[in-house]
C-alpha cells in the first residue's frame, strides 16, 4: 500500500478527554481497511445538544438533536479521482460533528462503552464523507 497520512483540525467543545491522536489512529485504520492511500485532512468537532440541533436546522432543516453529522466537501467523481489518485499535498474532505451528550444516551441505550460509540460515530461520519451512504 501507498504512503497514508491524516491531519484532524480537532475541535473538543465538550469536557471529555478525547484526544486527536486516537481519531487519526482510527481514520487510518478506516482507510488502510478501504485501501486508501494519500495525505488527508479532515476537520472534527465535538458539540453540545444545543449546537448540533442548530446545525441540523440550517443544513438539514431537522429540528432535532442528532449524533452525528457530516459535511463532505467533493462530490462523487471529484472524491472518486481524489480517493483512488495518490495525492502529495494534504486534500481536506469535509467536517464530521459528532453531538457528545447524544452519544452517551446511545451508549447507554446500546449497553455499550461510550468509547465505542464516538468511535462507531465518528467512522459513520466519515463513511458519508467518502461517499458510502445507508439510504
Amino acid at each position: 500500500m501507498k504512503n497514508l497520512k491524516f491531519k484532524i483540525n480537532f475541535i473538543n467543545h465538550s469536557k471529555a478527554k478525547l484526544s486527536k491522536k486516537y481519531f487519526i489512529e482510527i481514520a487510518n485504520n478506516f482507510f488502510k481497511l478501504k485501501n486508501i492511500s494519500g495525505i488527508f485532512e479532515l476537520d472534527l468537532e465535538i458539540v453540545d445538544k444545543d449546537f448540533i440541533k442548530k446545525i441540523n436546522k440550517k443544513y438539514l432543516k431537522t429540528n432535532t438533536v442528532t449524533d452525528v453529522l457530516s459535511f463532505p466537501i467533493h462530490d462523487k467523481n471529484r472524491l472518486k479521482k481524489i480517493l483512488t489518485g495518490s495525492n502529495n499535498s494534504p486534500v481536506l474532505l469535509g467536517q464530521i460533528v459528532i453531538c457528545y451528550p447524544q452519544a452517551e444516551i446511545e451508549a447507554k441505550e446500546k449497553k455499550i462503552s461510550l468509547k465505542s460509540e464516538i468511535e462507531f460515530l465518528f467512522i459513520h461520519g466519515m463513511k458519508h464523507i467518502i461517499g458510502i451512504h445507508h439510504r
